[in-house]
């Protein structure tokens, strides 16, 4: 067959119509695909951004979480230091205010209280200070007080690492007094928990908060103080009862006085 040149200009002129044609439909088609993605393109972004805030808020949320929870416990272990420190400051200042102006030229020995009388049966404090851990020598018998002046008891046992001190107010016991400013003679009987009883003569003019000392151990300490007055219009004699001027329960200190 053969073709004729003007077949073949038609043939080439249908092609580039046919690729021109293309590019166009191409080109329109990928407009109408831009046009119709960008909504989505749109939200996308939209999204994208709210899910980035989110997340950002959440790992900041997480941040201020950690840091407020270390920020507590860091608070939590000051706040327990400075009660360590406020403890051990009271004790010091009450160690000072009771035995840091000592009349006596001998130093007592300053024991802590590791269980009262309410914790131990026959008026017995237990103290963290025996022959193993002494500063100085001390022995059963040697005397004892609390806050300076106040008369406790006696040393009733030493053991390695504590002691053992009977109180004078165990019940039975008897140690002669003075009462109030007259320096009245009587003879203290111990009720236990801290606690006396003193028989006098109606007569006597005794008054609630008349202190109780004992002269004769060297130096003038108190025994107690007077806290109530039993007087019976039929009986010739009254009957006064001695308490200790504090609290047995709060007694954190008491100093051992060697003879």
């Amino acid at each position: 067959m053969t073709y004729h040149p003007a077949n073949r200009y038609l043939v080439f002129g249908l092609l580039v119509f046919l690729l021109l044609l293309g590019l166009i439909l191409f080109k329109n088609a990928t407009n109408i695909l831009v046009t119709v993605s960008k909504p989505f393109w749109l939200v996308g972004d939209y999204w994208g951004e709210k899910i980035y805030t989110l997340s950002s808020i959440f790992v900041s949320k997480t941040r201020l979480l950690l840091e407020n929870k270390k920020l507590r416990e860091t608070v939590a272990a000051l706040e327990a230091k400075l009660v360590n420190y406020e403890l051990l400051a009271e004790d010091l200042t009450t160690l000072r205010e009771d035995y840091g102006r000592n009349r006596e030229a001998e130093q007592p020995i300053i024991a802590r209280v590791l269980s009262n009388v309410w914790q131990n049966p026959y008026d017995i404090i237990l103290v963290d200070v025996g022959w193993g851990n002494r500063l100085k020598d001390f022995a059963v018998g040697d005397l004892v007080r609390a806050h300076d002046t106040i008369l406790l008891g006696r040393v009733a046992a030493v053991d390695k690492f504590s002691s053992k001190i009977q109180l004078f107010s165990t019940p039975g016991t008897e140690i002669p007094v003075t009462i109030g400013r007259e320096a009245v003679p009587a003879l203290a009987v111990g009720r236990g928990g801290g606690n006396f009883n003193i028989t006098l003569p109606r007569s006597l003019d005794i008054a609630i908060g008349d202190p109780v000392t004992v002269p004769s151990f060297g130096v003038e300490v108190i025994l107690g103080i007077v806290g109530a007055v039993d007087k019976d219009s039929s009986n010739s004699l009254q009957t006064l009862y001695l308490r200790l001027p504090f609290n047995l329960s709060n007694l954190k200190y008491v100093a051992i006085h060697p003879s």
